[in-house]
């Protein structure tokens, strides 16, 4: 019965792959190396708008001279060379690409030797940023066992290392930084020699591995397994492949491309069904001979395929484009209902077209709205948080004061506070009379918690939040979580309060020990997942500052902490997460991280503001004279996987004083909605980031605004540029854009079928051409705006922009 339920899973998600005759289109290929006297195995990838790919060079199919070619490409039509990467005892042989949770190239090879008496095998990855320069490889899996390929989910590595000596059987690898690797106590498999191994995972978390073996029938497996991947089910494909590798399509059908033997050699691209565990092939590229072990990458509507091959007398790299029209079906399509979509990243499009892009927008600085400037404040305020209260906003900030001639950085010159603000608007705020905790012999002061015990439990990062479980008793709606003073490795201690005012401790333990804490470290109900998510901060391996995440059913018991994988852009060290879902969109989650950066003294960092007060911190500690921080923006729809961009969300700015310095620019937990100061100009975003930090007696709230949704666009010149959506399911009436032009620009949208073939009376040519700036307007074609017709068909937008930026679509029901 469990298997059963495990592959109604997997058909549900990937019913498309039944379509077999669906047609392959071969659109080109190219030779893009063949300066070595045997050029095979092959991987491909595609990394920060560039592609890579790898492959062994050496003088023959077994030889002991076998080196790693690294090649790079802007367009996949010209290629260089990076790298070559030797060993003076070892063959290298297989490489493979991934990209690592901190952003990096992850390169997989295998060090093999060929003596008379048995091979041997150790893999090896090496690490590089640019692609030129790798560093020294590490040995990773266990001797023997070629760990061949790995693919990374939710932050950790998994593979299939098999022996290449009796007794030939098959290991399930995982690791969380892509160098210590662990294996299973027991094998997945032990007969027939299973051996190179390919694994994907789906959206639901389920693992397909397609497995080759070269003994007895000699015919490929697919393995099926749910996280925690310890239990597998195997289904025999009953044929012989080689060099096997898994590409999910966008549409949920699984392409394999594998070496066949029956007949002829050649390098094939088949469909693969799991729940028939039928391999039915669809297309050969052009190959034979010494061939196949080929990369794969789907991008912008195409499949792109690197492999190997003989087929024209010496081997060869080759790059195959091939076009999989997608398959109409109901399944194929994502289900958007009436929700609000953000471009905050791509997940919806298929391909962008012309000068079309994704572009991040930045808060503009408005005034500074609070300044902690009361005996139990001072200039280390921080870590903000604000929170819609329901009628009144609330500001919550830490309060403490140093004398930097006496600072030793763990203890304050004045206790430390945590109090509280309230506003009616988010620009004019107050202290609010709590008089709960008395500070210098008087209670009349905003402070809300002064910590417990000689650790001050809970006071460092102080992070309150509603509770929205709703199982939450009322009497504990309000919850916090901080560290204590002397934080490190204790873990984050519990607070509750029936109105967010009159705070205790929880008695519990504090949860999530073992990690740097020093930071605002976050909690909240994760309604989508039914539980607790916690966002907090650490170190990865390499020492460099990271966020973790973990879930808990009960804030007691805690899942193993993941950190948050960036793809694409390169690691940096980020202090604070401010993660939380976006109120208007709550499916997606919104960050804004805190960027750290540490630099020398120089020309330029002489000249920025507040020398003097720099060189004061500096005689404590370099990095706190010569350390900055901004703030970054990312988003996130699976809570782990973040779409980060590396350019600042929010930057110092073009001020005299107050905004140069580690500890500025952090923003607040939360965003509140606020009236625009522009006439008509409705409502907004406010943000709010300290300034200050170090200096005098104080530090200072400044506010940022931007308009609805306005994070990032979707956004053309006035060249123009479009982009298309892949297919989706609404259950609205209309269309909605949040979409700003230029006098001069313009928005049309074109409603397609999922072939990507236009609706009658919806194409391009019959939309009202769109200006003005506006958060919702109702898209009109000829016939009308109503969309009641096509609500649960599958449809695609294609929209095209000119000098225009679209931020956000909806398909709402009645106004």
């Amino acid at each position: 019965m469990k298997h059963a339920l495990l592959l109604l899973s997997i058909g549900l998600l990937t019913a498309p792959v039944r379509a077999q005759t669906a047609p392959l289109h071969l659109l080109e290929i190219r030779r893009i190396w063949d300066q070595g006297r045997h050029n095979a195995f092959t991987d491909l990838l595609r990394r920060q708008n560039r592609w890579w790919c790898v492959f062994r060079e050496a003088s023959g199919h077994v030889t002991m001279d076998g080196a790693v070619r690294v090649l790079s490409s802007p367009d996949g039509v010209r290629w260089n060379s990076t790298a070559l990467l030797r060993s003076a005892k070892e063959d290298l042989r297989d490489p493979k690409l991934s990209i690592a949770p901190d952003g990096r190239l992850m390169l997989l090879a295998a060090g093999a030797t060929h003596p008379p008496d048995g091979p041997t095998r150790q893999s090896y990855v090496w690490f590089s940023r640019d692609g030129k320069d790798w560093g020294t490889p590490a040995p990773v899996g266990d001797y023997n066992y070629w760990l061949w390929r790995v693919a990374w989910h939710e932050g950790t590595a998994y593979g299939m290392g098999y022996h290449y000596v009796p007794p030939k059987d098959l290991r399930f690898y995982r690791s969380r930084d892509g160098v210590k690797f662990t294996a299973e106590p027991q094998p997945l498999l032990t007969e027939h020699w299973p051996n190179e191994t390919s694994m994907i995972f789906l959206p639901d978390g389920t693992g397909l591995a397609l497995v080759r073996r070269e003994q007895g029938p000699a015919t490929g497996l697919l393995g099926i397994s749910r996280p925690p991947y310890r239990q597998w089910e195997w289904k025999d494909l009953g044929r012989r492949i080689g060099g096997p590798h898994l590409v999910r399509l966008p549409d949920g059908r699984l392409l394999a491309a594998v070496r066949l033997y029956d007949g002829r050699v050649r390098t094939s691209l088949c469909w693969l069904d799991p729940e028939s565990g039928r391999l039915d092939e669809a297309l050969v590229l052009p190959s034979a001979g010494d061939t196949s072990y080929a990369g794969l990458v789907f991008h912008e509507g195409l499949l792109w395929i690197s492999y190997y091959s003989s087929h024209e007398g010496k081997t060869s790299i080759y790059l195959a484009k091939v076009q999989a029209p997608a398959v109409q079906s109901k399944t194929a399509a994502v289900d958007i209902g009436s929700r609000r979509e953000l471009m905050v990243d791509d997940f919806l499009v298929e391909r962008f077209g012309g000068e079309a892009r994704l572009r991040l927008h930045r808060p503009a600085p408005r005034e500074a709205v609070f300044v902690m400037d009361q005996p139990w404040e001072g200039c280390m305020g921080g870590y903000p948080t604000v929170i819609d209260a329901g009628g009144r906003f609330r500001l919550y900030y830490r309060g403490w004061q140093i004398d930097l001639k006496r600072f030793d950085g763990a203890r304050a010159s004045r206790p430390v506070t945590v109090c509280l603000a309230e506003s009616a608007d988010g620009v004019r705020w107050e202290r609010v009379a709590v008089n709960r905790f008395e500070y210098n012999g008087n209670r009349n002061n905003n402070i809300v918690w002064m910590g417990e015990g000689e650790d001050l439990a809970g006071m460092h990062g102080f992070a309150p939040f509603i509770d929205a479980n709703p199982a939450c008793p009322p009497e504990k709606k309000w919850k916090a979580v901080g560290g204590g003073w002397s934080h490190p490795g204790k873990g984050l201690y519990l607070m509750t309060s029936p109105d967010g005012v009159r705070w205790s401790l929880d008695p519990g333990k504090p949860f999530l020990p073992g990690f740097a804490h020093d930071s605002h470290n976050t909690v909240l109900w994760s309604s989508q997942e039914g539980c607790y998510r916690a966002y907090f901060r650490h170190f990865t391996p390499a020492k460099v500052r990271s966020i973790l995440t973990a879930t808990s059913p009960d804030l007691v018991h805690w899942s193993e902490a993941v950190p948050l994988s960036y793809p694409g852009v390169p690691e940096e060290p980020l202090y604070v997460n401010n993660v939380f879902p976006y109120y208007r969109a709550p499916h997606i989650l919104l960050g804004f991280p805190a960027r750290y950066v540490e630099r020398q003294w120089s020309p330029s960092m002489e000249a920025l503001p507040e020398l003097d007060h720099r060189r004061l911190r500096a005689k404590l500690s370099q990095r706190y004279g010569t350390a900055l921080t901004d703030s970054e923006f990312m988003s996130s729809r699976d809570r782990v996987n973040f779409r980060r961009w590396s350019e600042a969300f929010i930057r110092p700015g073009l001020r005299a004083e107050g905004n140069w310095t580690y500890g500025d620019n952090y923003l607040a937990w939360g965003m509140l909605e606020t009236a625009s100061a522009l006439p008509g100009g409705g409502r907004e975003l406010s943000f709010y980031a300290t300034e200050g930090y170090w200096r005098g007696e104080s530090t200072a709230l400044r506010r940022y605004t931007l308009r609805m949704d306005g994070f990032v666009s979707a956004s053309a010149p006035l060249r123009g540029g479009e982009f298309v959506t892949k297919p989706l399911l609404f259950s609205g009436k209309r269309l909605s854009l949040n979409v700003s032009t230029s006098a001069a620009g313009n928005v049309r949208v074109e409603l397609q079928d999922a072939a990507g073939q236009p609706l009658s009376g919806f194409a391009l040519r019959d939309c009202w051409e769109i200006i003005g700036d506006t958060l919702d307007y109702t898209v009109r074609w000829k016939g009308g705006s109503d969309l009641s017709a096509l609500a649960g068909r599958a449809v695609r937008l294609r929209v095209v922009l000119r000098d225009a930026d679209l931020y956000s679509f909806q398909f709402p029901g009645e106004r």
